[in-house]
């Protein structure tokens, strides 16, 4: 595998997380040195330190996201060290800069600048596609016990919403689908090579399989677990928020 880099993007509950953590362990089983950054980490050497709302416009966000990439890849260089990435490259940067109504090509620009800088890593990346997003944001909003409505807020409320008169859940849809609209458009326009898979139907088995073959890693299964060795692991979890 000739890569440095492995970039895992799609729209919220496409399953990067569990699909980057997955590709973490196999690495690390086949020998590999690795390390995955899952997406709310803190600290990130990649996410944002304030909010676009708290920028001083869409120019001081974008700058501030190529001044992290740029820094990571300095530091990256200097280690064989292979990382994964979910969601840094192509969502928690087109997702504000969107609602912000930032052209589409203004965005391109920032991204196209991203991956002249990783390019030395010779990124990869697996990207998870959601034809019917409706039933997926459905699906993750259940899942997730989130408050829908808070979500529709922040589409309607967004300059992007309102430009575009984006209402309730089907505006909320909406403003996913262009967002992804963005990124599968990037992908045809990015140098470095992309997998894209269709994952609606479920069977990850068969999705790990291809991401196996893309990576040139086949993976192995990984071991059983003894009921002994779980209990460890047994009890009750609580979490505390720094911020």
């Amino acid at each position: 595998m000739d890569t440095r880099l492995i970039l895992v993007e799609g729209c919220p509950g496409s399953g990067k997380s569990s699909t980057a953590q997955f590709l973490g362990r196999q690495l690390q089983r086949a020998g590999h040195t690795c390390r995955w950054y899952y997406e709310e980490e803190r600290p990130h050497p990649l996410a944002a330190l304030k909010g676009i709302d708290r920028s001083k416009g869409y120019r001081e966000f974008g700058t501030a996201a190529l001044i992290r990439w740029r820094d990571f890849v300095r530091r990256a260089r200097r280690s064989k060290e292979i990382t994964i990435v979910e969601s840094h490259f192509f969502q928690n940067l087109i997702t504000p800069l969107l609602r912000a109504n930032v052209k589409p090509e203004r965005i391109g620009k920032v991204v196209h600048k991203m991956a002249e800088f990783v390019a030395p890593l010779r990124p990869m990346m697996v990207y998870l596609h959601q034809p019917d997003y409706a039933t997926t944001m459905r699906r993750i909003l259940d899942e997730r016990g989130a408050r829908i409505e808070h979500y529709i807020r922040l589409s309607e409320n967004s300059a992007y919403g309102k430009r575009h008169g984006l209402e309730g859940f089907d505006g909320l849809v909406q403003n996913w689908v262009d967002t992804r609209t963005l990124m599968e458009q990037l992908i045809e326009d990015l140098e470095f090579p992309t997998l894209s898979i269709d994952n609606s139907a479920g069977d990850w088995s068969a999705y790990l399989e291809q991401i196996g073959e893309f990576l040139s890693t086949p993976f192995q299964p990984a071991p059983a677990l003894s009921a002994d060795a779980l209990t460890a692991y047994a009890g009750t979890y609580t979490y505390r928020s720094n911020t």
